[in-house]
């Protein structure tokens, strides 16, 4: 009788302030709300729901009805009870929930995006991820959106289950030092902040639906149900009207940020360096005497004052110091710290402190896009014949187009169609390249790797073929030297095994590379030795490659037209 009598409450509210439950029911922030698509909510948990059907209008009435019945459960809604007080009064409000408080006793004055670069070496970082950071004044937060997989799960088993949603996809709310630590300091990986225009009351609607999902689950697909996508349908409901952010059926992290900076809503950007990068840019700021100094150190272990000794200032002493004491946090970071460096750490760490040093701050703001949206490149070009290549998705590693990527690749569906003699070939089509080539100097060597699986026309025979192979990239100021082996199958008829060496020295800017590349390959029971030299430029959006090969006894030069979109 009790339960009838609310239910009769409810309904003569609703009538007498003239709310239609049909239309709110179909209202597309209520749709939002409830993460509503083709006709079902994409939230796993039955927590999540309030109702037995889940349905739209269900979920309404039920939601109408325990925010005039029950405290406790109305704590958990704040984004449905803010939007739905536009509309209704109600028995409870906000004002006793505990946790909700707390949460909100923050004060979030602000949220930004934050783009984590790829490690081409992991398939779960391929194409980068993104999060929110949000600004408290009492300590920051990330609220992030990702697949939970198994440890060590195979590259090709992670790829075939993020495609067909064999994971779960958990949103999650925790300290953003340490989404900070697990990015830059054990991952390698450069952050890139955005920080989203957005008004007082948008960053609270979008702070009261965060409450509400945290620690809820979706189904995750790598195309469109990923870190990028769902991100900015959380995003959206920051706007009470029906603004839409286009979020597409295949949908990457670096699109959002092309999408929210077409819709106006980024204001600014910085950027913050992994703690290998920083690293790095110490070392190679050292003079030679240094660089020795630190090498006896680090290297040969010789007693820390004693070398130090031998430098006749300050500055270089507290340089030696600064780069050491990096050296020793990243093999901390990543538990290679052994027992006979504990010394010389302790006595770095000392002089640390003596000379009052600080770590390097090296997030800065930047006046410029760091990252290019465009996936996708279609390129024209004539050496022997004239041919076109077209490539569906992503980055090589001499494409110049980014910043970010300079030692990895990342190919999928790649074609080059040749004309020969009024006959269109497939010369070569690539189904998936996967390189990581990390540099490595004396102090760190980083194992590259590759992966290339596909089909090729090679000495006027077809065949399929799958590569792997391991390498080291070390580079001399703007001067590399990459080389690596390789192994794998080629399928023309009979499967058959073959191997190969490559060897490459380029010269590489921002705006340019010259490279010159040696390749070794057994081939049908012999080798084949291959010659190329490469003249790369940027333009743009684009890029010009002028080129010269030698194929045994073939010699052809060529140019090359490729564009990005």
């Amino acid at each position: 009788m009790f339960r009838l009598l609310i239910f009769f409450l409810i309904y003569q509210k609703l009538f007498s302030a003239e709310v239609n439950l049909e239309s709110l029911a179909e209202k597309h922030y209520w749709k939002k709300l409830l993460h509503f698509e083709n006709g079902k909510s994409l939230i796993v948990n039955k927590s999540f729901f309030l109702s037995k059907t889940g349905n739209l209008k269900d979920e309404l009435i039920a939601t109408i009805k325990i925010f005039n019945s029950n405290q406790e459960k109305t704590c958990q809604f704040p984004a449905r009870y803010k939007w739905l007080s536009q509309f209704l009064t109600f028995k409870y409000n906000l004002s006793k929930c505990e946790e909700f408080q707390e949460f909100i006793s923050n004060n979030f004055k602000s949220i930004s995006i934050v783009f984590a670069s790829s490690r081409f070496d992991n398939p779960a970082t391929l194409f980068g991820h993104i999060f929110f950071k949000l600004h408290s004044e009492k300590i920051d937060l990330a609220f992030n959106y990702s697949a939970k997989t198994p440890d060590n799960e195979n590259n090709l088993l992670y790829i075939f289950n993020g495609w067909t949603g064999k994971y779960l996809g958990y949103f999650q709310v925790l300290p953003y030092s340490l989404k900070e630590t697990e990015y830059k300091n054990i991952e390698y990986r450069n952050l890139i902040e955005y920080k989203l225009n957005l008004s007082a009351d948008e960053v609270k609607l979008l702070i009261y639906h965060i409450f509400e999902i945290k620690n809820l689950s979706e189904k995750y697909y790598f195309p469109n149900r990923n870190c990028a996508s769902e991100l900015l349908k959380v995003l959206e409901l920051a706007f009470y009207k029906n603004r839409s952010l286009k979020i597409n059926n295949f949908i990457f992290p670096i699109d959002v940020i092309h999408i929210l900076q077409q819709q106006k809503i980024i204001s600014d950007i910085q950027i913050s360096f992994s703690l290998m990068k920083d690293f790095f840019n110490l070392y190679n700021q050292l003079n030679q005497n240094e660089k020795k100094i630190l090498d006896n150190i680090l290297q040969e272990h010789k007693f820390v004052f004693d070398e130090l000794n031998k430098l006749q200032n300050q500055k270089s002493k507290k340089k030696v110091v600064l780069t050491g004491i990096l050296y020793y946090k990243i093999l901390g970071f990543s538990n290679k710290l052994k027992q006979k460096d504990n010394f010389t750490y302790i006595k770095l760490v000392q002089l640390f402190t003596k000379f009052n040093l600080s770590m390097p701050n090296t997030t800065k703001k930047i006046n410029f896009q760091p990252l290019n949206y465009r996936k996708s490149s279609f390129g024209i070009g004539v050496d022997k014949y004239f041919y076109f290549k077209y490539r569906f998705l992503y980055r090589n590693r001499n494409d110049l187009i980014d910043e970010i990527f300079q030692n990895g690749s990342m190919e999928f569906l790649n074609f080059k169609i040749t004309l020969q003699n009024e006959k269109v070939l497939l010369e070569k089509f690539i189904l998936l390249n996967i390189e990581a080539f990390p540099k490595s100097n004396k102090f760190f060597r980083q194992t590259g790797k590759k992966m290339e699986i596909g089909f090729k026309r090679f000495l006027n025979q077809d065949y399929f073929y799958t590569d792997v192979g391991l390498g080291y990239n070390t580079n001399l100021n703007k001067i590399g030297f990459l080389n690596f082996i390789y192994g794998g199958i080629y399928f023309n008829n009979i499967l058959q095994l073959k191997i190969g060496f490559h060897s490459e020295i380029y010269y590489k800017t921002f705006q340019k590379i010259f490279n010159l590349q040696f390749e070794l390959e057994e081939f049908q029971n012999s080798f084949i030795d291959i010659f190329r030299a490469e003249y790369l430029i940027k333009i743009g959006n684009s890029n010009i490659k002028f080129y010269w090969k030698k194929i045994q006894d073939n010699y052809y030069s060529g140019i090359f037209y490729n564009f990005f979109f």
